[in-house]
């Protein structure tokens, strides 16, 4: 499986948690290091037509910056990237940050709620239109999910339907009906181990000095199988996909 798939991920990241990041990508997509090619848009040119050449687009998290911020230079450029993707029909899952680049490629609104970040392990419910999607039909209605966000998103784009929410957030993932476009404010890629990697280095970013803050963060982190699935199915729903344009010729 996935002997010929090529992803593209897209990271935001300038510091060690982008290998991290990547590392973590390929432990739980069940991809190899020559399955996915990486562009930094913090510093790469980025051409968005590139992204017709690509079985599926994965756009990562960041610890450093937030949409809200508007202080990527590339990030127009970026979501001209997203919308070539779905023009295309290529398959793009958009985490955290990478699901709030997303939101804005497309129509919808992101909001900085610093009061109400969601940092650590948080329970995930699945709403009515999950349970005949590819990705989250085997999903458990209710999962624990690791996160690390203070931008929300607060309007979904124009014909987008929301996935799943949280008690914090109305919308932690949606996607286009009958589209292969889905995005997720939560970390697949994550586990409990990983968050708490995650968490320590972006320490000052989300915590600062509250070393009780931290405690409780670590205290109630819990095991994450049923969030890391997500991505497992989506690659698998990307290889699906990949068989069938090389079936019908386009690929």
């Amino acid at each position: 499986m996935y002997k010929e798939t090529n992803i593209l991920l897209v990271q935001f990241r300038d510091d060690e948690m982008r290998a991290h990041e990547h590392a973590c990508i390929i432990e739980h997509s069940k991809l190899k290091e020559d399955h996915i090619t990486t562009l930094d848009a913090l510093k790469e040119a980025i051409d968005p037509m590139k992204a017709r050449e690509y079985d599926a687009v994965l756009l990562g998290g960041s610890g450093s910056y937030c949409v809200t911020e508007k202080n990527i230079e590339n990030l127009p450029l970026v979501h001209d990237l997203c919308r070539a993707a779905r023009r295309a029909r290529v398959p793009t899952l958009g985490i955290c940050f990478g699901a709030h680049v997303m939101t804005e490629a497309f129509g919808g609104k992101v909001e900085h709620w610093p009061d109400k970040h969601e940092t650590g392990s948080y329970e995930v419910l699945l709403d009515e239109h999950a349970a005949n999607d590819p990705i989250f039909s085997s999903i458990p209605p209710k999962y624990w999910a690791q996160m690390g966000h203070k931008d929300f998103i607060t309007m979904l784009p124009p014909g987008a339907i929301h996935l799943a929410h949280s008690e914090r957030a109305a919308y932690q993932a949606w996607k286009f009906p009958d589209e292969p476009t889905y995005a997720v404010q939560f970390h697949p890629e994550l586990t409990k181990d990983g968050l708490t990697t995650r968490i320590m280095f972006y320490l000052d970013k989300y915590i600062g000095d509250d070393e009780r803050a931290l405690q409780e963060i670590i205290d109630r982190a819990q095991d994450s199988d049923d969030a890391t699935r997500v991505l497992t199915n989506f690659m698998n729903f990307v290889e699906q996909h990949r068989a069938l344009r090389v079936k019908a010729g386009r690929g």
